[in-house]
């Protein structure tokens, strides 16, 4: 294999690592060809044979026996305007609960709201899963919190959004 080129290279030189070839290199058994690594001597295990990089973007490498590489690239997606608008009276209700004494459940709520937060940051929208799990831990409170706009909004939100939810078997 003269060489592996990820991120753009000719035909001739676009051989993956695990098709053909004879020698061993990055994630073989007997070492990796760099210098400092376990097993790396410095140079490549088959004299002539590399690895290069141009420039990747949006994707997720790995290199070595078991490595694993996850990649989600949400660029370009128009945000759900009611997924946006959970995110922020979310981070409102957070905002709010700081300011009273807290209590378990408070804690099982804050919980929540920080899992659905990082959820609709990561993924774009919060799961009905992570839906329901909110609005049983604001149940509870719920008469508590009255009293903050950001409580009566969040629950609107999360009660409509799941009234759009499929429903039936399987949704």
């Amino acid at each position: 294999m003269a060489g592996t080129e990820l991120g753009g290279g000719s035909e001739s030189d676009s051989e993956s690592e695990s098709g053909g070839g004879s020698g061993r290199g990055i994630g073989s058994p007997g070492g990796s060809g760099i210098p400092g690594s376990p097993g790396g001597s410095g140079s490549p295990a088959v004299p002539g044979q590399s690895v290069r990089l141009g420039v990747v973007t949006g994707s997720a490498l790995t290199f070595g026996a078991h490595s694993s590489a996850t990649t989600n690239n949400y660029a370009g997606r128009e945000p759900d305007p009611a997924q946006q608008q959970l995110l922020i009276e979310v981070r409102e209700l957070r905002a709010d609960l700081e300011r009273l004494n807290r209590t378990a459940p408070l804690e099982v709520l804050d919980a929540e709201l920080v899992e659905t937060e990082n959820e609709i940051t990561a993924t774009g929208a919060a799961t009905p899963s992570r839906l329901g799990r909110l609005l049983a831990a604001f149940a509870p409170v719920e008469s508590m919190l009255a009293l903050f706009s950001s409580a009566t909004n969040l629950g609107t939100t999360v009660s409509e959004l799941v009234a759009a939810l499929p429903q039936g078997p399987g949704a």
